[in-house]
């Protein structure tokens, strides 16, 4: 071996002499870790509450404060260490949670190279997670991680919240920095590495996506936002604002998910769910509101003390969300509408030319494989057909991502709409 060479890096043993995967040493310090940052993140929110009665506010402040504090202990942070165990099905098997972060945890503790070789290893990780995290399934009232916990499904906020929960506890190992970020009707986390790149992660669809090079970055008084130059259909938004500390925007949305529970359940709904949502869509809403409802019990009453605690966090994010520019988020949602326009449109183009709907019906696997994205190319002999296909499929790809869609359900709908040619 060269004179000053690593025995470690070397021959890829751990410090004790062992290939790493096979050295009980390392596994028992891997878990042990894991649950040593898991259980400090949920000591130092502990913490904070318990400082409460030393920092200037008024009595209403703090008791908001501390409420929204407590909820955020006992309905993410400490439900994190129990969803770290959940068995997740994955491609070969299945995993948990904490596998990964051990796994990728004890490459950080050895680590002692460059920030470039740092961020691939970074994102490396969030590649696993968010891959995991796809898998779950949806819960439309799921926004809590203690939800998760019981029901092994989560929305959009709670996969976001989980997401960053696990980031946070684990940062000082790996360094990744996370921010949960609230876009239009949506929640998802963007990760700061150390090679200086800035990732968009969204777990509950699975995208993973490097952004450096479209995005821009303002801090304002009490919150900060995120603009997206480009957008694609895997990333329809231009802003995703974001507070300066992670649980307030995971609370606070929370909160407002749950104070909506009793007029969603009585088929009452927000703005961004008229805007968003078809009323097919509304009535499955309704019902899954019904059955939240049932099992949480939250009453009139709690949901006022939610709205309390909502408006607490919100702060100047509750101006910024009423502004024009991400009013006008919600024209997105009208252009995913728009989508069956162009479908409709199409067909009806294709059946005023004499055999169009011949030839097509004829070729329905290349449509098929067209519509799921698995091809770019489909040339059905006409120009105004093929455009209208074309921004059918990119429309019905973002409601997938904004909709909160899996894959299967992507697949049926696809599948009946070539059946019905």
């Amino acid at each position: 071996m060269k004179e000053g060479m690593d025995f470690q890096k070397a021959t890829g043993m751990c410090p004790h002499g062992n290939f790493p995967s096979r050295c009980e040493t390392c596994v028992v310090e891997g878990e042990q870790s894991v649950e040593t940052d898991t259980s400090q993140y949920v000591s130092s929110f502990e913490a904070r509450i318990e400082g409460l009665d030393h920092q200037e506010m008024t009595a209403e402040q703090r008791e908001l404060e501390r409420s929204a504090l407590r909820m955020f202990v006992d309905l993410f942070a400490k439900p994190t260490q129990e969803v770290l165990d959940l068995p997740i099905e994955i491609e070969g098997g299945s995993a948990t949670f904490r596998d990964v972060l051990q796994k990728h945890i004890q490459n950080f503790d050895d680590f002692d190279g460059e920030d470039e070789e740092r961020g691939v290893m970074q994102l490396d990780l969030l590649r696993d997670l968010v891959s995991m995290l796809k898998e779950m399934d949806v819960g439309t009232w799921d926004s809590a991680i203690e939800q998760t916990a019981k029901t092994k499904k989560n929305n959009c906020s709670g996969s976001a919240a989980l997401l960053t929960t696990m980031i946070e506890a684990t940062s000082r190992r790996t360094g990744i920095d996370a921010d949960y970020v609230n876009p239009y009707g949506h929640a998802l986390v963007v990760a700061k590495l150390a090679d200086g790149r800035i990732i968009y992660a969204d777990g509950r669809n699975g995208v993973l996506e490097d952004v450096s090079d479209v995005v821009d970055y303002e801090e304002r008084e009490d919150f900060n936002v995120y603009g997206l130059r480009k957008q694609t259909p895997e990333i329809p938004f231009r802003f995703l604002p974001t507070t300066k500390e992670n649980w307030r925007l995971i609370v606070e949305n929370y909160a407002g998910n749950m104070e909506e529970l009793p007029d969603a359940a009585e088929g009452a709904f927000d703005d961004v769910l008229q805007n968003t949502a078809t009323a097919d869509e509304l009535e499955k809403i309704q019902s899954e509101a019904i059955a939240a409802l049932a099992e949480t019990g939250i009453t009139r009453e709690e949901a006022q003390k939610l709205r309390r605690v909502k408006d607490h966090l919100e702060g100047g994010l509750q101006d910024f969300r009423k502004s024009p520019d991400f009013g006008a988020e919600s024209e997105l949602w009208k252009q995913i509408h728009a989508g069956q326009e162009h479908l409709r449109q199409a067909g009806e183009k294709a059946r005023s030319i004499d055999g169009m709907m011949q030839r097509i019906r004829a070729r329905k696997g290349e449509l098929r494989a067209f519509l799921l994205g698995e091809s770019d190319h489909f040339d059905s002999g006409d120009q105004e057909i093929d455009e209208n296909l074309r921004k059918y499929r990119d429309a019905r790809e973002s409601a997938r991502i904004i909709l909160h869609k899996s894959d299967d359900e992507v697949v049926t709908e696809v599948d009946a709409l070539i059946d019905r040619l």
